[in-house]
């Protein structure tokens, strides 16, 4: 837990073994991680998997290995029981125009048994603390109107809803932001 703390704090960098899983092509260190965080996402079905995927499996696979995405991990005891997957938003002549040193959260997931524990701090700091380094001034993550709880929980980890609509049934995630 103390390294857990330095960690958060930025006193130390995190171990490849215990956060990181790898980043690219190479993203997983093992078909057992993909599986782990492909578990946590069928806790949040509704909201975490493509429904209409042949193989969400694969999907997840492709997902999590896009270049320049990175997915830490929170393990306890020998078990992936959460994941943040993030990316700084890529220069381009179009987000140089509107998106400052932007960051974007792709997926993030804990184990329901381990909800409300606190062990997504670590998971968001460890993903701060990562895009801050590369420059990035300012967060953004989507979010459905009705995932409440999602919502309570980056409200709680100082995001807002910067949408500038409300979500006609359900259709059009809400943006929310957090700055860095």
């Amino acid at each position: 837990m103390i390294a857990a703390l330095m960690i958060t704090l930025g006193l130390i960098s995190p171990p490849n073994s215990l956060f990181m899983i790898s980043e690219g092509i190479d993203i997983m260190r093992s078909e057992s991680d993909l599986e782990q965080i492909y578990v946590i996402c069928t806790q949040h079905a509704k909201y975490l998997l493509p429904v209409n995927a042949e193989n969400p499996i694969q999907k997840l696979r492709e997902l999590l290995s896009n270049p320049g995405f990175k997915t830490f991990v929170y393990r306890h005891q020998g078990s992936i029981i959460g994941f943040i997957t993030f990316s700084k938003v890529e220069r381009s002549l179009f987000s140089l125009l509107f998106f400052s040193n932007k960051g974007f959260i792709w997926l993030v997931g804990m184990d329901k048994e381990y909800l409300k524990h606190g062990y997504s701090r670590y998971l968001f700091d460890a993903a701060f603390n990562s895009l801050r380094e590369e420059g990035v001034n300012h967060v953004e993550l989507y979010v459905l109107s009705t995932n409440s709880e999602a919502r309570q929980v980056y409200e709680h980890y100082g995001f807002y809803n910067n949408s500038e609509y409300d979500d006609f049934d359900n259709l059009v995630p809400l943006t929310y932001r957090k700055d860095l």
